[in-house]
């Protein structure tokens, strides 16, 4: 399950790479890579359903500003 391509100012891409684990990876426009775990699997399956969801919202509301995720990043330039 993968949430439909749209634009965004902020986010590239949003790829849900385990959604039991509630683990996706965000990728911002600027290239930085952050890796979300523990996600609402509510909040994913939402995103992935409904295709006029702002993307920038929905990383601010269920990754960025709740509690229970944690994170890594890494920016892709740095990938040789």
């Amino acid at each position: 399950m993968q949430p439909a391509k749209r634009t965004s100012q902020w986010v590239k891409d949003i790829e849900v790479l385990d959604f039991w684990a509630g683990t996706v990876s965000v990728t911002t426009k600027t290239g930085t890579e952050y890796i979300y775990y523990n996600v609402s699997k509510r909040a994913i399956a939402n995103l992935c359903f409904n295709d006029r969801m702002s993307l920038g919202f929905w990383v601010n509301q269920n990754c960025i500003k709740s509690e229970r995720t944690e994170f890594t990043t890494f920016n892709e330039y740095n990938h040789v």
